[in-house]
Protein backbone atom coordinates (compact mmCIF):
# COMPACT_ATOMS: atom_id res chain seq x y z
CA UNK A 1 0.00 0.00 0.00
CA UNK A 2 1.45 3.41 -0.64
CA UNK A 3 1.78 6.49 1.71
CA UNK A 4 1.61 9.38 1.13
CA UNK A 5 3.63 10.76 -1.80
CA UNK A 6 6.50 12.64 0.64
CA UNK A 7 8.89 12.75 -2.61
CA UNK A 8 7.08 16.15 -4.05
CA UNK A 9 7.98 19.65 -3.28
CA UNK A 10 7.62 20.48 0.57
CA UNK A 11 4.35 22.99 1.14
CA UNK A 12 5.52 26.44 1.65
CA UNK A 13 4.06 28.68 4.78
CA UNK A 14 2.88 31.75 3.75
CA UNK A 15 2.31 34.48 7.06
CA UNK A 16 2.48 37.70 6.12
CA UNK A 17 0.00 40.11 3.75
CA UNK A 18 3.04 40.72 1.24
CA UNK A 19 4.12 36.74 0.37
CA UNK A 20 0.02 36.04 -0.17
CA UNK A 21 -0.13 39.08 -2.29
CA UNK A 22 3.33 37.70 -4.28
CA UNK A 23 1.68 33.71 -4.45
CA UNK A 24 -1.55 35.04 -5.82
CA UNK A 25 0.25 37.15 -8.40
CA UNK A 26 1.63 33.97 -9.63
CA UNK A 27 -1.77 32.24 -10.05
CA UNK A 28 -2.53 34.03 -13.34
CA UNK A 29 -2.36 31.64 -15.26
CA UNK A 30 -2.83 28.46 -13.46
CA UNK A 31 -5.70 26.77 -14.95
CA UNK A 32 -6.73 24.94 -12.07
CA UNK A 33 -6.46 25.69 -8.04
CA UNK A 34 -6.93 23.35 -4.85
CA UNK A 35 -8.75 24.42 -2.35
CA UNK A 36 -9.13 23.16 1.12
CA UNK A 37 -9.68 24.92 5.01
CA UNK A 38 -8.93 24.25 8.25
CA UNK A 39 -11.56 25.64 11.20
CA UNK A 40 -12.78 25.42 14.09
CA UNK A 41 -16.52 25.51 15.54
CA UNK A 42 -16.66 23.75 18.82
CA UNK A 43 -17.61 26.64 21.45
CA UNK A 44 -18.11 29.56 18.77
CA UNK A 45 -21.59 30.27 16.31
CA UNK A 46 -19.30 31.30 13.57
CA UNK A 47 -16.60 29.30 12.43
CA UNK A 48 -13.15 30.08 12.97
CA UNK A 49 -10.61 30.39 10.35
CA UNK A 50 -7.65 28.35 11.39
CA UNK A 51 -5.54 27.78 7.71
CA UNK A 52 -6.52 27.65 4.16
CA UNK A 53 -4.73 25.54 1.70
CA UNK A 54 -3.83 25.84 -1.91
CA UNK A 55 -2.49 23.42 -4.22
CA UNK A 56 -1.31 24.01 -8.46
CA UNK A 57 0.47 22.11 -10.76
CA UNK A 58 3.12 24.24 -9.06
CA UNK A 59 2.90 22.76 -5.92
CA UNK A 60 1.47 23.37 -2.39
CA UNK A 61 1.03 26.99 -0.38
CA UNK A 62 -0.83 27.31 3.42
CA UNK A 63 -1.94 30.17 4.33
CA UNK A 64 -2.04 31.19 7.79
CA UNK A 65 -4.96 33.81 8.50
CA UNK A 66 -4.42 33.82 12.26
CA UNK A 67 -1.11 35.84 11.31
CA UNK A 68 -2.14 37.40 8.16
CA UNK A 69 -5.15 38.67 9.66
CA UNK A 70 -7.35 39.26 6.04
CA UNK A 71 -6.89 36.89 2.54
CA UNK A 72 -7.97 40.03 0.82
CA UNK A 73 -5.36 39.37 -2.51
CA UNK A 74 -6.88 35.74 -2.80
CA UNK A 75 -10.22 37.02 -3.66
CA UNK A 76 -9.71 38.09 -7.41
CA UNK A 77 -7.68 34.42 -7.43
CA UNK A 78 -11.48 32.63 -6.26
CA UNK A 79 -13.50 34.76 -8.95
CA UNK A 80 -11.07 34.17 -11.97
CA UNK A 81 -13.53 32.22 -13.88
CA UNK A 82 -10.44 31.15 -15.86
CA UNK A 83 -9.21 28.88 -13.02
CA UNK A 84 -10.96 25.97 -11.74
CA UNK A 85 -11.03 25.67 -8.25
CA UNK A 86 -11.08 21.87 -6.90
CA UNK A 87 -12.81 21.16 -3.30
CA UNK A 88 -14.06 18.39 -2.01
CA UNK A 89 -17.08 17.88 0.17
CA UNK A 90 -17.15 22.17 -1.05
CA UNK A 91 -20.40 23.20 1.62
CA UNK A 92 -18.62 23.69 4.48
CA UNK A 93 -15.22 25.05 3.06
CA UNK A 94 -17.28 27.76 1.22
CA UNK A 95 -19.67 28.87 4.02
CA UNK A 96 -15.97 29.24 5.96
CA UNK A 97 -14.52 31.24 3.38
CA UNK A 98 -18.25 33.69 2.52
CA UNK A 99 -17.87 34.33 6.35
CA UNK A 100 -14.70 35.80 6.35
CA UNK A 101 -14.98 37.90 3.68
CA UNK A 102 -12.69 36.06 0.85
CA UNK A 103 -15.78 35.15 -1.24
CA UNK A 104 -17.39 32.68 -3.32
CA UNK A 105 -15.07 30.50 -5.70
CA UNK A 106 -16.04 29.86 -9.24
CA UNK A 107 -16.17 27.80 -11.10
CA UNK A 108 -16.31 25.13 -8.72
CA UNK A 109 -15.61 21.01 -9.34
CA UNK A 110 -16.41 19.20 -6.29
CA UNK A 111 -14.74 15.58 -6.13
CA UNK A 112 -17.57 14.31 -3.88
CA UNK A 113 -19.95 15.39 -6.30
CA UNK A 114 -17.94 14.36 -9.40
CA UNK A 115 -17.36 10.65 -7.20
CA UNK A 116 -21.44 10.63 -6.82
CA UNK A 117 -21.68 11.04 -10.34
CA UNK A 118 -19.53 8.77 -11.78
CA UNK A 119 -20.52 5.65 -9.44
CA UNK A 120 -18.09 5.48 -6.83
CA UNK A 121 -20.48 6.20 -3.91
CA UNK A 122 -21.94 9.01 -2.60
CA UNK A 123 -20.59 11.23 0.18
CA UNK A 124 -17.16 9.50 0.15
CA UNK A 125 -14.21 10.78 2.17
CA UNK A 126 -11.22 12.65 0.60
CA UNK A 127 -9.17 9.59 2.05
CA UNK A 128 -11.88 7.20 0.67
CA UNK A 129 -11.37 8.64 -2.57
CA UNK A 130 -8.03 9.15 -2.89
CA UNK A 131 -7.11 5.17 -1.53
CA UNK A 132 -9.92 3.86 -3.91
CA UNK A 133 -7.98 6.26 -7.24
CA UNK A 134 -4.85 6.27 -6.51
CA UNK A 135 -4.32 3.27 -3.71
CA UNK A 136 -2.54 5.97 -1.73
CA UNK A 137 -3.06 6.05 2.08
CA UNK A 138 -3.22 9.43 3.83
CA UNK A 139 -2.66 9.73 7.17
CA UNK A 140 -5.74 10.63 10.18
CA UNK A 141 -3.74 11.38 13.08
CA UNK A 142 -5.06 15.22 12.81
CA UNK A 143 -8.38 14.56 12.03
CA UNK A 144 -8.86 16.23 15.82
CA UNK A 145 -6.06 18.54 15.46
CA UNK A 146 -6.32 22.45 17.20
CA UNK A 147 -5.58 23.99 14.30
CA UNK A 148 -5.39 27.62 15.48
CA UNK A 149 -2.74 26.68 18.15
CA UNK A 150 0.64 28.25 16.53
CA UNK A 151 2.91 27.22 16.43
CA UNK A 152 1.95 24.04 13.78
CA UNK A 153 3.66 20.91 13.92
CA UNK A 154 5.55 19.36 11.38
CA UNK A 155 2.57 16.76 11.39
CA UNK A 156 0.10 19.26 10.96
CA UNK A 157 1.84 20.98 8.12
CA UNK A 158 2.05 17.57 6.06
CA UNK A 159 -1.64 16.23 6.78
CA UNK A 160 -3.13 19.85 5.48
CA UNK A 161 -0.22 19.60 2.70
CA UNK A 162 -2.08 16.44 1.85
CA UNK A 163 -5.35 17.30 2.00
CA UNK A 164 -4.84 19.25 -1.42
CA UNK A 165 -2.38 17.07 -2.81
CA UNK A 166 -4.45 15.20 -4.90
CA UNK A 167 -7.26 17.10 -5.60
CA UNK A 168 -5.52 17.75 -9.16
CA UNK A 169 -4.98 14.21 -9.84
CA UNK A 170 -8.77 13.44 -8.48
CA UNK A 171 -9.54 16.41 -10.91
CA UNK A 172 -8.79 14.54 -13.94
CA UNK A 173 -9.03 11.17 -13.42
CA UNK A 174 -13.18 12.26 -12.47
CA UNK A 175 -13.10 14.91 -15.14
CA UNK A 176 -12.28 11.98 -17.83
CA UNK A 177 -15.18 9.85 -16.20
CA UNK A 178 -17.44 12.57 -16.60
CA UNK A 179 -16.65 13.50 -20.04
CA UNK A 180 -16.63 9.77 -20.87
CA UNK A 181 -20.09 9.35 -19.43
CA UNK A 182 -21.93 12.69 -20.91
CA UNK A 183 -22.67 13.46 -17.26
CA UNK A 184 -19.76 16.88 -17.30
CA UNK A 185 -22.81 19.19 -17.74
CA UNK A 186 -24.71 17.36 -15.17
CA UNK A 187 -22.02 17.99 -12.78
CA UNK A 188 -21.50 21.18 -13.69
CA UNK A 189 -24.81 22.13 -13.08
CA UNK A 190 -24.79 20.98 -9.95
CA UNK A 191 -21.57 22.75 -8.58
CA UNK A 192 -22.84 26.01 -9.91
CA UNK A 193 -25.39 25.91 -7.29
CA UNK A 194 -22.88 26.22 -4.70
CA UNK A 195 -22.11 29.69 -5.97
CA UNK A 196 -25.38 31.38 -4.73
CA UNK A 197 -24.44 33.22 -1.58
CA UNK A 198 -27.82 32.84 -0.51
CA UNK A 199 -27.15 29.32 0.54
CA UNK A 200 -24.71 30.19 3.22
CA UNK A 201 -26.99 32.56 5.13
CA UNK A 202 -28.20 32.27 8.08
CA UNK A 203 -31.18 34.43 8.32
CA UNK A 204 -32.70 34.32 11.89
CA UNK A 205 -36.39 34.53 10.42
CA UNK A 206 -36.43 31.27 8.71
CA UNK A 207 -34.07 29.15 11.70
CA UNK A 208 -37.15 27.62 12.64
CA UNK A 209 -36.63 25.46 9.56
CA UNK A 210 -34.14 23.56 10.88
CA UNK A 211 -36.32 22.00 13.43
CA UNK A 212 -38.19 19.29 12.03
CA UNK A 213 -40.63 18.20 14.56
CA UNK A 214 -42.33 21.31 14.33
CA UNK A 215 -44.84 20.23 12.53
CA UNK A 216 -46.07 18.02 14.86
CA UNK A 217 -47.34 21.22 16.52
CA UNK A 218 -50.64 23.22 16.37
CA UNK A 219 -50.44 26.42 14.18
CA UNK A 220 -49.76 28.80 17.36
CA UNK A 221 -47.25 26.45 18.90
CA UNK A 222 -45.54 26.78 15.56
CA UNK A 223 -45.60 30.98 15.37
CA UNK A 224 -44.46 30.77 18.87
CA UNK A 225 -41.71 28.11 18.12
CA UNK A 226 -40.41 30.28 14.73
CA UNK A 227 -40.23 33.38 17.12
CA UNK A 228 -38.24 31.82 19.63
CA UNK A 229 -35.69 30.29 16.87
CA UNK A 230 -35.29 33.45 15.55
CA UNK A 231 -34.31 34.99 18.82
CA UNK A 232 -31.91 32.18 19.51
CA UNK A 233 -30.35 32.40 16.23
CA UNK A 234 -29.91 36.34 16.53
CA UNK A 235 -28.55 35.90 20.39
CA UNK A 236 -25.91 33.30 18.81
CA UNK A 237 -25.04 35.70 16.23
CA UNK A 238 -24.81 38.37 18.38
CA UNK A 239 -22.88 37.25 21.16
CA UNK A 240 -21.10 34.15 18.83
CA UNK A 241 -22.24 30.70 20.67
CA UNK A 242 -23.59 27.82 19.60
CA UNK A 243 -27.35 28.05 19.08
CA UNK A 244 -27.82 24.73 21.60
CA UNK A 245 -25.35 26.60 23.91
CA UNK A 246 -27.97 29.80 24.00
CA UNK A 247 -30.85 27.57 24.42
CA UNK A 248 -30.93 23.77 23.86
CA UNK A 249 -33.62 22.50 20.81
CA UNK A 250 -35.77 20.73 23.53
CA UNK A 251 -36.39 23.83 25.23
CA UNK A 252 -37.66 25.63 22.77
CA UNK A 253 -40.16 23.17 21.98
CA UNK A 254 -41.10 23.23 25.74
CA UNK A 255 -41.57 26.81 25.81
CA UNK A 256 -43.31 26.69 22.16
CA UNK A 257 -45.83 24.82 23.72
CA UNK A 258 -47.18 27.37 26.53
CA UNK A 259 -50.08 29.53 25.26
CA UNK A 260 -48.65 32.21 28.13
CA UNK A 261 -45.39 32.59 29.66
CA UNK A 262 -44.83 34.83 32.46
CA UNK A 263 -41.59 34.14 35.03
CA UNK A 264 -43.70 31.57 37.46
CA UNK A 265 -44.00 29.80 33.94
CA UNK A 266 -40.47 29.52 33.12
CA UNK A 267 -39.68 28.03 36.27
CA UNK A 268 -41.95 24.75 35.60
CA UNK A 269 -39.69 24.44 32.08
CA UNK A 270 -37.40 21.96 33.30
CA UNK A 271 -35.27 22.05 30.11
CA UNK A 272 -34.59 25.31 30.67
CA UNK A 273 -31.06 25.48 32.72
CA UNK A 274 -31.36 28.06 35.78
CA UNK A 275 -28.62 30.18 34.25
CA UNK A 276 -29.96 30.42 30.84
CA UNK A 277 -33.31 31.08 32.76
CA UNK A 278 -31.93 34.02 34.77
CA UNK A 279 -29.74 35.11 31.49
CA UNK A 280 -32.51 35.48 28.99
CA UNK A 281 -35.92 35.17 31.10
CA UNK A 282 -37.38 38.74 29.80
CA UNK A 283 -35.64 38.28 26.23
CA UNK A 284 -37.91 35.15 25.75
CA UNK A 285 -40.80 36.69 27.43
CA UNK A 286 -40.49 39.57 25.06
CA UNK A 287 -40.06 37.34 21.69
CA UNK A 288 -43.30 35.48 22.46
CA UNK A 289 -45.31 38.42 23.19
CA UNK A 290 -44.39 38.99 19.51
CA UNK A 291 -45.20 35.57 18.42
CA UNK A 292 -48.13 36.35 15.80
CA UNK A 293 -51.09 33.44 14.50
CA UNK A 294 -52.25 34.20 10.99
CA UNK A 295 -53.86 31.28 10.62
CA UNK A 296 -51.10 29.58 8.02
CA UNK A 297 -49.23 26.35 8.84
CA UNK A 298 -45.55 27.41 8.66
CA UNK A 299 -44.75 23.41 8.03
CA UNK A 300 -47.13 21.79 5.48
CA UNK A 301 -49.06 19.24 7.17
CA UNK A 302 -49.40 16.55 3.81
CA UNK A 303 -50.45 13.88 5.59
CA UNK A 304 -49.93 10.15 4.87
CA UNK A 305 -50.02 9.14 1.19
CA UNK A 306 -53.10 7.09 0.13
CA UNK A 307 -53.11 3.48 -0.92
CA UNK A 308 -53.11 4.60 -4.31
CA UNK A 309 -50.04 7.49 -4.29
CA UNK A 310 -48.11 4.55 -1.88
CA UNK A 311 -48.21 2.48 -4.93
CA UNK A 312 -47.34 5.18 -7.39
CA UNK A 313 -44.37 5.75 -5.39
CA UNK A 314 -43.55 2.48 -5.32
CA UNK A 315 -43.60 2.24 -9.23
CA UNK A 316 -41.95 5.78 -9.43
CA UNK A 317 -39.15 4.70 -7.21
CA UNK A 318 -38.72 1.66 -9.29
CA UNK A 319 -38.30 3.43 -12.14
CA UNK A 320 -35.56 5.90 -10.44
CA UNK A 321 -33.60 2.86 -9.76
CA UNK A 322 -33.60 1.67 -13.08
CA UNK A 323 -32.54 4.91 -14.55
CA UNK A 324 -29.73 5.25 -12.03
CA UNK A 325 -28.35 1.83 -13.07
CA UNK A 326 -28.66 3.31 -17.01
CA UNK A 327 -26.35 6.34 -15.96
CA UNK A 328 -24.30 4.48 -13.51
CA UNK A 329 -25.23 6.34 -10.51
CA UNK A 330 -26.78 6.33 -7.16
CA UNK A 331 -30.60 6.62 -6.96
CA UNK A 332 -31.00 9.33 -4.47
CA UNK A 333 -28.95 11.70 -6.47
CA UNK A 334 -31.37 11.21 -9.04
CA UNK A 335 -34.62 11.87 -6.79
CA UNK A 336 -35.01 11.10 -2.92
CA UNK A 337 -37.85 9.46 -1.49
CA UNK A 338 -39.42 13.21 -0.25
CA UNK A 339 -39.31 13.98 -3.91
CA UNK A 340 -41.18 11.26 -5.33
CA UNK A 341 -43.63 11.90 -1.85
CA UNK A 342 -44.17 15.53 -3.59
CA UNK A 343 -44.52 14.48 -7.18
CA UNK A 344 -47.40 11.95 -6.41
CA UNK A 345 -49.04 14.92 -4.27
CA UNK A 346 -48.92 16.98 -7.34
CA UNK A 347 -46.39 18.78 -6.49
CA UNK A 348 -44.07 20.30 -9.38
CA UNK A 349 -41.50 22.26 -8.13
CA UNK A 350 -38.98 19.51 -6.97
CA UNK A 351 -35.78 19.46 -8.26
CA UNK A 352 -35.92 15.90 -10.09
CA UNK A 353 -38.27 18.31 -12.26
CA UNK A 354 -35.56 20.82 -13.14
CA UNK A 355 -32.20 21.11 -15.00
CA UNK A 356 -29.68 17.65 -15.86
CA UNK A 357 -32.22 15.60 -13.43
CA UNK A 358 -34.95 16.49 -15.84
CA UNK A 359 -33.17 15.05 -19.08
CA UNK A 360 -32.15 11.85 -16.97
CA UNK A 361 -35.57 10.83 -15.19
CA UNK A 362 -37.83 13.94 -14.54
CA UNK A 363 -39.58 13.52 -18.02
CA UNK A 364 -39.75 9.54 -17.52
CA UNK A 365 -41.51 10.49 -14.11
CA UNK A 366 -44.22 12.77 -15.54
CA UNK A 367 -44.74 10.24 -18.39
CA UNK A 368 -45.80 7.61 -15.89
CA UNK A 369 -47.52 10.23 -14.16
CA UNK A 370 -50.05 11.05 -17.37
CA UNK A 371 -50.25 7.37 -18.00
CA UNK A 372 -52.51 7.31 -14.69
CA UNK A 373 -56.32 6.45 -15.43
CA UNK A 374 -57.16 8.36 -12.74
CA UNK A 375 -55.35 10.94 -11.30
CA UNK A 376 -53.24 10.21 -7.68
CA UNK A 377 -53.27 13.79 -6.99
CA UNK A 378 -54.58 15.04 -3.72
CA UNK A 379 -53.08 18.55 -3.58
CA UNK A 380 -52.71 19.91 -7.58
CA UNK A 381 -49.70 21.91 -8.09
Amino acid sequence: MMTSDESTPAPRLIETGAALQAHCESLRDTAWLGVDTEFLRVNTYYPRLCLLQLANPDGIVLLDPVKIGHLDPLRGVLADTGIVKIVHAARQDLEVMVQHGVGLPAPVFDTQLAAAFCGHGEQLSYAHLVQSLSGISLAKSETRTNWCERPLRPEQIQYAADDVRYLGMLYESLHAELVTGGKLDWLQQECALLADPDQYQNLPELAYRRLKRGQSLDVAAQHRLSRLAEWRERTAQRIDLPREWVLPNAALFDLAGLESLDITALHQIDSLRPRQRGRWGGELIAALRGAGDDGEPLWPDAGRLSARQTDLRRRLTTLVQHCAQQHKMSASLLATRQDLDRLVRGDRTVAVLHGWRRAAVGDALLAALEDQPESPVSNPG
